[in-house]
């Protein structure tokens, strides 16, 4: 008898041991209303100043510092990825498999967005035009937006007109606070409808990070595809 009463205080023990718990969950799940430290956090994130634009109408990563610092500092790690190596030289088979192609005679590896617009003035490629600055700066980019024809100008005279390299705009524009946006309208009219498919993010980061080409004479950058179906290694 002394073990089927021990057994039953067992059960009952843990049945209101589970019923606790179920209250205990019920209620940290319920919906909480926001501490008042807590809207006095909302209120510094939202009530900020927005920098002035450079002249260029761009509003640089510098300028955004005092804003966003953790981004920003993030943002600068990029300045440890330096002295990149040069493919052609680690895999020498580019030399003949490229022949012909500017990648034979000048092939870096990646290297930070910082570095951007410097990469640029170290090519071994040597650039004549100015279309060669299309994944380099934002600010490139919205000049070429009000002229296309600064596609084929001088790339000397160009780059002396341009500061950023690629930072934040290149990324959310002006406005971070409505998210990622791709700016290279080449691959977004590329992408076309299937851009609803896609992760705004992805869109933002695959307006450089894709095989574009030059093949017009007004030096336009184009994608050799038309939509996600036809962006295969073939097309490429």
């Amino acid at each position: 008898m002394k073990a089927i009463f021990a057994s039953k205080k067992t059960r009952l023990g843990l049945s209101l041991t589970c019923i606790c718990v179920l209250v205990m969950g019920l209620a940290a799940c319920a919906p909480q209303q926001p501490s008042e430290d807590a809207n006095k956090g909302a209120e510094s994130v939202v009530d900020f100043k927005i920098p002035a634009a450079n002249e260029n109408g761009i509003i640089t990563a510098d300028a955004w510092q005092e804003v966003y610092p953790d981004e920003y500092a993030t943002y600068k790690q990029n300045e440890e990825n330096k002295d990149p190596g040069d493919y052609t030289q680690i895999y020498p088979q580019i030399q003949t498999i490229w022949a012909g192609s500017a990648f034979s005679k000048f092939y870096a590896e990646p290297n930070g967005h910082v570095y951007s617009l410097t990469d640029i003035n170290e090519t071994g490629r040597n650039p004549k035009t100015a279309n060669c600055l299309t994944c380099k700066s934002s600010e490139f980019i919205l000049k070429q937006n009000a002229d296309p024809t600064l596609n084929t100008s001088d790339i000397q005279a160009m780059k002396a007109q341009v500061s950023e390299p690629i930072s934040c705009y290149d990324c959310h524009e002006n406005s971070p606070a409505e998210g990622a946006k791709a700016i290279r309208q080449f691959f977004v009219n590329a992408v076309g409808d299937d851009a609803s498919k896609v992760p705004e993010g992805a869109m933002s980061c695959g307006q450089c990070h894709n095989e574009y080409l030059f093949p017009n004479e007004n030096k336009s950058a184009e994608n050799p595809w038309k939509g996600l179906a036809e962006a295969t290694p073939e097309k490429v």
